[in-house]
């Protein structure tokens, strides 16, 4: 058994379930009492990894976050901050 990944993988979950667990909470109450403007927008973007392919979101992630272009550029220029094949990138995705 490979214990590197097996540590990796339990530590990304740790983190990611500590995130997400009160920000799902709070965006589901929202969701449920409130009407705002981009109720329908927000929705739609928060089902998109239930409908896309997780390769085609992570080619997308790569994209956007390259340090050659786009957000991944100046997430790099201003903070020093690249998110491809990093940890801090894997916990953003």
């Amino acid at each position: 058994m490979d214990w590197i990944a097996f540590k990796l993988t339990l530590k990304l979950s740790l983190i990611t379930v500590a995130i997400l667990t009160p920000l799902s909470i709070l965006i589901g109450h929202l969701f449920a009492h409130r009407n705002f403007a981009g109720k329908s927008l927000l929705q739609a973007l928060l089902t998109l990894p239930l409908v896309l392919p997780p390769t085609v979101l992570g080619y997308y992630l790569l994209i956007t976050f390259s340090p050659n272009q786009g957000l991944g550029a100046w997430l790099a220029e201003t903070f020093n901050l690249r998110l491809v094949f990093s940890f801090e990138g894997l916990v953003l995705a």
